[in-house]
């Protein structure tokens, strides 16, 4: 496939310098390739309908109601009064007007909920519009006893299983007799543009103001009709641009990775404890835990946080949210005392809160438990503790708890506070228990910033432990997993061998990292595997996140001098290889290895790994690629295949099992854009032979 190689930037940086090129042509994975519209037509329809047709794959997700429920298509209403088409019932059924949201989604696809066969790439797409009316029923927002709006709604984007916002906006007053027309700007600096399954939309309310006033509508009941969803084409993005590389600061780094136009400050950014038992400190006579700080954001009014929580029992994958999803928390914060003024230092809190699953009310109550009239639960105020440091946050931080309820907490500084808690409670964090460690942001000012720690302790408990994390080359899996993190891509072990981060603006889809030493010389760009984080720095672009990879010493082409390019593929075949096999760019074969034989089939099977690339025709990998792939065996007739997997940046590994002696091949075949017919799409891609024993 040809290819033209365009320089876009050429800078001389202490021996460092910084290419850009770009390919012609990319993969098509959204298929409508034009305005994407949902118009929720009737179909012929005389009733309301729900969970096929036009709503097949539309229902509500998660919080209120959630459940997965489908959600129904009203045939009497439709923006433009079409007899044929209809309109989207979003029922939101809040039982209290507290902290909670209505979060819906349909696929593209659209055959059955979480139909991820069809995936776009919403890079060339301008804005999310739809029209919305409010039911006569639905009571707007009251300020004063004065009626202001509707509240917000928050128009974005599914993609498994994430929603991935593009912003809020307010649905007026004259929504209540007519329809309105609203639009929410899709930002290149968005987290998640490729791979999208579908809209998504999400209706909140987060109870009051500090006066009492409502944030969000009366909502009891509420009622809206969605119509006519758009996504029209935009202008064509510009390719990347290089920022100036930088040093990286060692240690594990708890970034903000961005949030698009949707403000996701709240995203947590966090290692979770492998174990779930030795790790508590209930019946344990003292038992210490330690954090040290190594570095925290500037102080410029972004509140950003750094968090440590034991809690009772292990999160799972979507426990990302802890203290608000587990019944029984301890949660204590490290922070800056005054936003905007680093002078005050640096302010820790301690919250708890038990036996409240699905809420966070007790983290942040402010009612006196002897009102038992607004406060029933008799909960304490929070936060139950606090302690300001003028020095700041970093150094190390202590929490010792004597007898399973006696706390002392103390600063890096030597200044300390105590409090209790009950044998009762106490009793809630008994093994199994988990420890998160890591940080949010809580403000857009603080993306592609980061709390770094230098290391973390356990001591006093039944598995004690000590992680230095400016000695470990990579995340210890014997102690730690990433998987309750927002995002994986914001939680970084940054080794003493890193050399710099290299940041690139946003849209990145299909392109790739290479390295040389001399620009004089004809060729001899090589690809290189750094680790990159979506939107790790707020600094590069305008309105733009970035990506940046972490290059390791190893990776630089020479001691003195070197020089970085972005180059886009355009994926024209899938590859399928076997474990001894590795992906070779260049001319064909296109990888190294041969693969390596496995026995067992007479038995249980024997199990091997099969990895797929959409490589274009120098083999080279286009992480723009996200389709869905098949898999197939050869005459093994007893071989069992995986099931339908979809490419994530152009790769992904499943597992076929074997159950005949032989040797076998596996092909993989691209269903988001089958080939032939259609010429834009991967052809399908047949494995070497691999020999199968007994």
């Amino acid at each position: 496939m040809k290819k033209l190689f365009t320089p876009l930037r050429l800078a001389a940086l202490t021996g460092l310098a910084l290419v850009a090129s770009i390919g012609m042509g990319q993969a098509q994975t959204f298929t409508q390739g034009s305005t994407y519209t949902q118009p929720f037509d009737t179909g012929g329809s005389t009733t309301n309908f729900a969970g096929s047709g036009s709503v097949a794959s539309w229902i509500y997700w998660f919080n209120i109601p959630g459940g997965n429920a489908a959600i129904t298509n009203d045939i009497s209403l439709d923006f433009a009064n079409n007899p044929a088409s209809g309109s989207l019932i979003y029922s939101v059924p809040w039982a209290t007007a507290s902290n909670t949201q209505d979060v819906i989604f349909g696929t593209f696809g659209n055959q059955f909920g979480y139909d991820t066969g069809t995936a776009g790439d919403m890079t060339p797409y301008a804005n999310i519009n739809f029209w919305i009316r409010a039911d006569p029923s639905t009571a707007p927002r009251q300020v004063n006893g004065t009626n202001v709006d509707y509240g917000t709604i928050n128009a974005g984007f599914f993609y498994p299983y994430s929603f991935e916002s593009e912003g809020a906006v307010t649905i007026p007053l004259s929504a209540s007799n007519a329809w309105v027309h609203l639009t929410v700007p899709i930002s290149l600096g968005s987290a998640q543009l490729t791979g999208i399954n579908g809209l998504a939309f999400s209706f909140a309310s987060f109870g009051t103001t500090g006066n009492g006033v409502p944030n969000y509508p009366a909502l009891q009941n509420s009622i809206f009709y969605l119509d006519n969803v758009q996504i029209p084409i935009g202008t064509p993005p510009p390719p990347p641009t290089f920022g100036r590389p930088y040093t990286p600061s060692t240690g594990f780094n708890a970034i903000a990775t961005g949030f698009g136009s949707g403000g996701q400050v709240f995203n947590r950014e966090q290692l979770v404890s492998v174990n779930d038992t030795g790790l508590s400190f209930a019946n344990q006579p003292s038992s210490t835990y330690s954090f040290n700080i190594k570095s925290f954001p500037s102080f410029n009014g972004n509140g950003w946080q750094a968090h440590f929580f034991i809690v009772n029992g292990a999160p799972g994958q979507f426990d990302q949210a802890a203290d608000y999803n587990l019944p029984d928390v301890l949660w204590f914060t490290v922070g800056p005392a005054n936003a905007t003024n680093p002078a005050a230092g640096a302010s820790f809190n301690f919250r708890i809160k038990t036996n409240e699953a699905g809420g966070n009310g007790m983290l942040f109550n402010t009612t006196s438990p002897t009102d038992t009239v607004n406060n029933p639960n008799g909960w304490p105020v929070e936060p139950v503790a606090a302690l300001t440091d003028p020095n700041g946050a970093l150094g190390t931080w202590t929490v010792n708890i004597t007898g399973g309820t006696s706390i002392t907490v103390t600063s890096p500084t030597g200044l300390s506070t105590n409090f209790s808690i009950t044998l009762a409670q106490a009793a809630l964090f008994a093994d199994p228990a988990s420890l998160i460690l890591g940080g949010q942001p809580n403000n857009q000012a603080g993306e592609g910033q980061a709390v770094i720690y230098s290391s973390f302790s356990a001591s006093g408990v039944g598995a004690p432990f000590t992680d230095n994390f400016l000695t470990d080359t990579s995340f210890n899996t014997n102690l730690w997993k990433t998987t309750i993190a927002n995002d994986t891509n914001g939680v970084v072990l940054v080794p003493a061998n890193a050399a710099y981060w290299v940041p690139w603006t946003l849209p990145d889809g299909g392109f790739a990292l290479q390295t040389k030493a001399n620009l004089n010389t004809v060729g001899g760009w090589s690809g290189i595997s750094p680790l990159v984080i979506r939107n790790g720095s707020g600094t590069v672009g305008t309105n733009q996140g970035v990506d940046q990879a972490l290059v390791l010493s190893s990776q630089l082409p020479s001691p003195g001098q070197g020089y970085f390019q972005l180059i886009q593929f355009h994926a024209s075949t899938l590859q399928v290889l076997f474990d001894g096999q590795t992906n070779a760019p260049g001319p064909a074969p296109g990888y190294t290895g041969s693969p390596t034989p496995i026995a067992g089939a007479t038995g249980a099977g024997a199990l091997a790994n099969v990895t797929v690339n959409a490589v274009d025709s120098n083999f080279n990998i286009d992480s723009s690629v996200t389709d869905l792939l098949q898999f197939s065996s050869s005459a093994d007739p007893n071989a069992t295949e995986p099931g339908n997997a979809a490419l994530t940046k152009g790769t992904v590994t499943v597992q076929v099992l074997f159950s005949a002696v032989g040797n076998w091949t596996v092909t993989a075949t691209d269903l988001t854009n089958p080939n032939p017919p259609n010429a834009t799409g991967l052809t399908a891609g047949t494995s070497a032979l691999i020999s199968v024993g007994p």
